[in-house]
């Protein structure tokens, strides 16, 4: 166990499909495990059985109450995974201290590439998710939802925003900033090793700009015009020292 426990409180790992969002939920669960902080399974109802980690499809205000009651308990940082919306429960719990965490962003060019790799591998092995995605309009409502999910997110105070590219390819500097947000000590190299298991990685290809090698210029306009503002969040980003002051202000939005 760690001298100093950290702050008891909710730890979200929010992300964009196919953002590095998964690996960025471990790094943060094994910096936590690691450090002697054991993660317990949240029951029912709050995450369903289904689920192999503690991944959230929907929080109301006494689903948070009792995400926060366990990390209260524990007396430490609980992190758990989610890519919907945030409820005014999760917002309220965010606002009043109780609650962090971090947000998993990336090119919306190459999510749609990444989504239709997804939806031919599930097609193949006759699975349901992401078997809808065929064609670049296929993906093009469903990244429209989840970037204006990921607007209200960026408007929260205290939110660790981090890129696809710095989590999949910067990964021990992605380490060390969620340890400083969670509050704890650790060794970023040595968690950074231990994710090279794939167990703990979902990526299809693994490779920076996909859309500059495989996707046509005119697609490529056509998803940098609606989706300017966000590919200009990534950029400042990755550009800006995280200071815990939302990354996006009421009015502002993720696409044209």
């Amino acid at each position: 166990m760690a001298s100093n426990p950290p702050e008891p409180l909710v730890y979200f790992s929010y992300g964009l499909t196919k953002s590095a969002s998964t690996l960025a939920y471990r790094l943060a669960w094994l910096s936590l495990e690691d450090a002697g902080l054991t993660q317990p399974r949240v029951p029912p109802p709050v995450v369903e059985e289904i689920h192999s980690v503690n991944f959230v499809t929907h929080l109301d205000t006494a689903m948070m109450a009792e995400l926060l009651r366990i990390a209260r308990e524990q007396g430490y940082p609980l992190v758990v995974k989610t890519h919907v919306l945030p409820s005014p429960a999760v917002v309220e719990a965010v606002t009043s201290g109780q609650a962090r965490g971090s947000i998993s962003l990336r090119d919306p060019r190459d999510m749609a590439l990444s989504m239709l790799d997804h939806g031919a591998k599930a097609r193949r092995k006759g699975d349901f998710a992401f078997r809808e995605y065929e064609t670049l309009p296929d993906t093009l409502d469903a990244i429209r939802l989840q970037t204006d999910a990921l607007a209200e997110w960026l408007r929260l105070p205290d939110m660790l925003a981090l890129t696809y590219d710095q989590i999949a390819f910067d990964t021990e500097n992605t380490v060390r900033k969620l340890q400083q947000h969670l509050g704890i000590a650790g060794n970023p190299a040595k968690i950074t090793r231990m994710v090279s298991d794939k167990r703990y990685i979902q990526f299809n290809k693994g490779r920076r700009d996909r859309h500059k090698q495989e996707m046509s210029a005119e697609d490529s306009a056509a998803f940098a015009r609606e989706f300017a503002p966000l590919i200009d969040t990534l950029a400042r980003v990755q550009a800006t020292p995280f200071d815990g002051r939302p990354h996006l202000d009421a009015t502002a939005t993720l696409r044209h």
